[in-house]
């Protein structure tokens, strides 16, 4: 089933913190969402918390989207526009999807080249141009429909800055929703400076990261888990 039958919302988490250089990068991978997937619905959301939280933004984003389909992905992340396409169709049989099998995170001269050339509409990634490669599930970008989404409650807005919460979302959607399915190719995550790390919560992320890695595989487990959230309204 396509694009036509499935609407598709792509929901971006955001910070506002008047740093011009991430706002330049958005306003670009904004206009490339509007010329290039004009059919996709984009939800921005943004957490104004003295102390980031991620989740929340994306959980902001998903209470605006009207998608069945919803692709989580961040404001510096681009890929080709038949990667919608590809999950749409890949949503059909599995539960949710990681859409990448490298995450390109390119260091500042590939990403000033690339902004230099317009994003073209294909991707074509070369590893010189990156900093790191990021191949495991779940970091910069995956797909979920709004079914299994909402059965997990949406991300754990227990996790506070960043880290952990990709990974929780994972686990516990492998665990009651079904395994991920993963299509191959590359997404690009542009080059921006670094964003602050909130030490004095990474530990509590640490914490409960590890409470979905004991429930993984547990559905009892981790429905627990999953019921400790607040309700999504």
């Amino acid at each position: 089933m396509g694009l036509k039958e499935k609407k598709v919302s792509v929901l971006i988490p955001y910070k506002e913190n008047n740093d011009k250089h991430r706002e330049f990068l958005w306003s670009i991978v904004k206009m490339r969402y509007e010329i290039l997937m004009p059919d996709v619905e984009i939800c921005l959301g943004v957490d104004t918390s003295q102390i980031y939280n991620r989740s929340k933004a994306v959980n902001k984003a998903a209470r605006k989207a009207n998608g069945d389909i919803f692709i989580i992905t961040d404001a510096d992340v681009v890929f080709s526009k038949d990667l919608i396409r590809k999950i749409t169709d890949a949503i059909e049989e599995y539960p949710w999807v990681v859409p990448f099998t490298r995450g390109m995170k390119l260091n500042k001269t590939a990403t000033e080249r690339l902004l230099m050339d317009g994003i073209p509409e294909e991707i074509h990634a070369q590893e010189t141009d990156a900093d790191c490669v990021i191949t495991t599930a779940g970091p910069l970008m995956n797909a979920v429909s709004r079914e299994n989404f909402e059965k997990i409650r949406g991300m754990d807005e227990r996790f506070k800055g960043w880290g952990g919460e990709d990974d929780a979302m994972r686990i516990s959607l492998d665990t009651l929703c079904g395994s991920h399915y993963r299509i191959t190719g590359d997404i690009l995550h542009l080059w921006h400076p670094p964003a602050v790390v909130y030490r004095d919560y990474y530990i509590d992320n640490i914490h409960l990261l590890k409470r979905y890695m004991e429930a993984s595989g547990n559905i009892g487990l981790m429905q627990s888990i999953i019921n400790e959230k607040e309700i999504m309204t």
